[in-house]
């Protein structure tokens, strides 16, 4: 058993020494949750080619493009069943995941262990150091290492 990302449906649809299939995630004392996260797509502000980005996100984002590309997870929701039936996805759990990403799915963190808000809390103040470049990234990566590693500590549930 593993719990991952709709991401991985594309490897598992290539899988035929085994069967396998999805099943919602459990529910616990604290609810039912999936992140539901994406990639970022950007293009750079100083791009000299900003028309040809344009039209390559356009495309890339339409959902043709969605399913030119077989992304086993896409971001439209027109493109799901021309992509699994595509990659070799079964119904049954192209409906599961949809179903999680649409009653449960979350962009509010991966994972809800006890000290997580202070580890992100702790570590987000140093990144944004570094992103601003009061702070390099060595030094940020340090201090970040020195101050969440023990917060870690109070996650371990068994």
């Amino acid at each position: 058993m593993s719990i991952n990302g709709a991401w991985s449906l594309t490897e598992l649809a290539k899988q035929k020494a085994f069967r396998w299939g999805a099943v919602p995630i459990p529910k616990g004392p604290e609810g039912r949750f999936t992140p539901v996260i994406g990639s970022a797509l950007a293009m750079y502000a100083k791009s000299p080619q900003k028309d040809a980005a344009w039209i390559y996100l356009n495309e890339y984002l339409s959902a043709a493009g969605q399913q030119f590309r077989r992304i086993s997870a896409p971001a439209r929701q027109s493109a799901w069943e021309p992509n699994a039936e595509a990659l070799g996805i079964p119904k049954d759990v192209v409906e599961v995941v949809k179903n999680a990403m649409k009653e449960y799915g979350t962009s509010d963190g991966v994972l809800k262990l006890p000290a997580n808000k202070k580890v992100v809390e702790t570590a987000k103040p140093i990144w944004e150091r570094v992103m601003i470049g009061k702070t390099d990234l060595a030094s940020g990566l340090k201090e970040i290492t020195e101050k969440v590693t023990p917060l870690l500590a109070e996650n371990k549930i068994a």
